[in-house]
């Protein structure tokens, strides 16, 4: 399912960010603060394909390298969420 660029965009600033336990979503006037796991199960079921340097640094924060299979937001989120990598220390 295709998501729109904006949600992609905030996945990804997510995870330039760290990783943290809050998540923006929307955008303005409707942007919001969420929790990243909320963000996370919003993005599921996205079928985007991931640019390569976002495939490398989820591989690195869950530590398997690049063993994203199907290089997807969506597998990325789903990965993420199942690692339970939400929140920087």
């Amino acid at each position: 399912m295709h998501y729109a660029v904006y949600r992609c965009q905030r996945f990804a600033e997510w995870i330039d960010d760290g990783c943290p336990a809050v998540a923006v979503i929307g955008i303005d006037p409707d942007e919001r603060q969420v929790s990243a796991q909320v963000m996370l199960r919003g993005m599921r079921r996205c079928s985007d394909v991931l640019p390569s340097v976002l495939v490398e640094a989820i591989g690195e924060r869950l530590a398997r390298g690049s063993g994203l299979s199907g290089r997807t937001y969506g597998e990325a989120a789903r990965r993420m969420l199942d690692a339970g990598v939400t929140a920087t220390p």
